[in-house]
């Protein structure tokens, strides 16, 4: 058969601006891309830089739920928050039926999975960001959640990102770590 990928489908509630429910199927808000992808994210390179590829997979989208919410203060000063439970990435497992698991992989190829048919452990995370001044934006992000049908391994993410805003010019930074079963790396 034929498949076909939506990268979201999800309904938000809106209490406030402060309070916004949503389930479903959303972009995991780990790292500034995944927070705020298009237009802000278009590049101009062939391929996708290696944070995005080998440490924070993008786009990444899951099935959960999650609250988030922002406030706005004096001087375009602004926080914002996300937390989420999801399915969570899940290692592929190429012969299901010998009763091994091999170790690691690439964590991209993680996303899309039906862990919800393997296992009802659920990954959680979140991101807390602020608008420190008109053009300065900060974030941290964490994810943390088992990626074996077994729940034996598990995966944690953290992230810190940085934006710079000053007149036609942003720059942007990122930085992630992640840790598993394998050891750790840091870009």
């Amino acid at each position: 058969g034929t498949e076909f990928y939506i990268p979201f489908s999800h309904v938000d509630l809106k209490a406030s601006d402060l309070l916004i429910f949503r389930v479903g199927q959303f972009v995991v808000p780990i790292g500034a891309f995944n927070e705020y992808q298009y237009p802000d994210f278009l590049r101009k390179t062939v391929g996708s830089p290696i944070a995005m590829r080998e440490i924070v997979p993008a786009l990444w989208s899951d099935v959960g739920i999650e609250v988030r919410g922002k406030a706005v203060g004096e001087r375009g000063r602004a926080v914002n928050y996300a937390v989420f439970a999801v399915n969570g990435l899940e290692h592929k497992d190429p012969d299901p039926s010998d009763d091994a698991v091999p170790e690691g992989g690439a964590i991209r190829a993680m996303r899309r999975s039906a862990r919800d048919k393997t296992s009802s452990n659920k990954a959680v995370g979140g991101r807390l960001g602020a608008t420190l001044a008109e053009n300065a934006d900060v974030g941290l992000s964490g994810y943390t959640g088992a990626y074996t049908a077994d729940g034996e391994r598990r995966l944690t993410i953290l992230d810190a990102d940085l934006a710079l805003h000053r007149f036609s010019f942003t720059l942007r930074a990122e930085g992630a770590v992640w840790a598993g079963a394998d050891g750790f790396a840091l870009i």
